[in-house]
């Protein structure tokens, strides 16, 4: 089995909707989607789970929800990060000190870096259920 990390970048308002919608059509537990705060725009949450890559195989990944991507981790600093931001990354910093992004997400956005400060909020099942 195969799988991808994805991240959903969503307003906090929306964040409950959002996480019934990836589970109901992902067929994915509740309990395994993390809610990240991002420091860096507080009124915006990420929520990063893992999806078997053969769920993904017949749909593109932002027709399940808008503004997301696939992303990966560096466990030892909890770093998120998609390929094409890591690039551009080391582009600019060839030596990649892991340790400078550690609680970050580096995603590339309309061809811009983009590095966001994290925390985590909540892992686990939640109260939302759409009507």
């Amino acid at each position: 089995m195969e799988w991808c990390l994805l991240a959903s970048f969503v307003k906090d308002f929306e964040t409950e909707e959002k996480i019934d919608k990836i589970s109901r059509v992902l067929n994915i537990d509740q309990k395994t989607i993390f809610v990240l705060s991002n420091l860096s725009k507080p009124n915006e949450q990420i929520l990063t789970y893992n999806v078997l890559k053969e769920n993904l195989d017949n749909i593109t990944i932002c027709e399940i929800i808008n503004n997301t991507t696939m992303i990966h981790r560096n466990k030892k600093t909890n770093t998120l990060y998609s390929l094409n931001a890591l690039n551009m990354l080391s582009n600019d910093d060839n030596s990649m000190d892991w340790e400078k992004y550690r609680n970050n997400i580096i995603v590339c956005y309309k061809g811009e870096l983009q590095i966001f400060k994290t925390k985590l909020i909540k892992k686990g099942s939640f109260k939302y259920k759409a009507g």
